[in-house]
């Protein structure tokens, strides 16, 4: 049994509405992966089934407690042994677990890295740019 990924893609209110993710020429881009994607026209989303608003924000989780201790003595100069004192008790595990997608890097062109992701409930949708990843801690899209 496969199991299917939805992606919904939403226009922003300031950019236009439906037409602008028309403009998108989302079908060619996808031709390759026809067999695995399937590509309907944009709908409206059921009023009923909208449970307010949430904003997608990454999620970077912490360095080694050795290159924190390095950054600190390079950026505050401060001697080895007050930096390892500083991050004595650092856990990086202590980071909770969020969703991630790996992506590779087009910069260096080898390096594979996660795109963590934290879910975040909004009263209302405010107003904001969405970055390249297409997330934003502040613009909110309706959750259903």
């Amino acid at each position: 049994m496969r199991k299917y990924v939805k992606l919904t893609l939403l226009p922003d209110d300031a950019a236009g509405d439906e037409s602008d993710i028309a403009k998108l020429s989302i079908r060619p881009a996808m031709a390759s992966l026809r067999d695995y994607v399937h590509i309907t026209d944009a709908r409206p989303i059921p009023a009923q089934r909208v449970d307010g608003y949430v904003a997608y924000a990454r999620v970077r989780h912490g360095h080694s407690r050795e290159k924190l201790i390095r950054r600190s003595i390079k950026r505050r100069g401060l001697s080895r042994e007050k930096a390892e004192q500083d991050y004595k008790n650092y856990d990086r595990r202590q980071f909770p677990q969020y969703p991630f997608v790996m992506l590779r890097s087009r910069s260096t062109n080898s390096r594979n890295y996660p795109l963590y992701l934290k879910k975040v409930l909004l009263d209302d949708p405010g107003t904001g740019w969405f970055n390249t990843f297409g997330i934003s801690p502040a613009s909110g899209v309706e959750n259903f």
